[in-house]
């Protein structure tokens, strides 16, 4: 399995159409469309449900590969603090939430 997907391709991969996702999501499947076309606008909880549906981790779908190399562990000095901090602010707010 590739290591990161878009969301339309996650679809793909599991043999699912948009109509199908939308009906196991209990969402119109044009509200689906609009995920597949705009992620950074899905919710945090429906997205959390998308990644149980196409049983995929979270940031294998909505977390772009520049940012999965990202380090995010705890830091001690200001320095690392501040440069941590400023990652975390080039993230799309849904990922951020999520890995932060």
């Amino acid at each position: 399995m590739p290591k990161e997907f878009t969301l339309k391709s996650a679809r793909v991969f599991r043999g699912l159409t948009q109509e199908q996702m939308a009906e196991k999501l209990n969402v119109h499947r044009n509200t689906y469309a609009n995920w597949e076309s705009d992620p950074e606008n899905v919710q945090i909880k429906d997205a959390l449900k998308i990644a149980e549906v196409l049983q995929m981790p979270v940031s294998s779908i909505f977390m772009p590969t520049a940012l999965q190399n990202v380090d995010f562990k705890a830091t001690n000095t200001r320095a690392e603090r501040k440069e941590r901090y400023e990652q975390a602010e080039r993230i799309p707010t849904v990922e951020r939430i999520i890995y932060c």
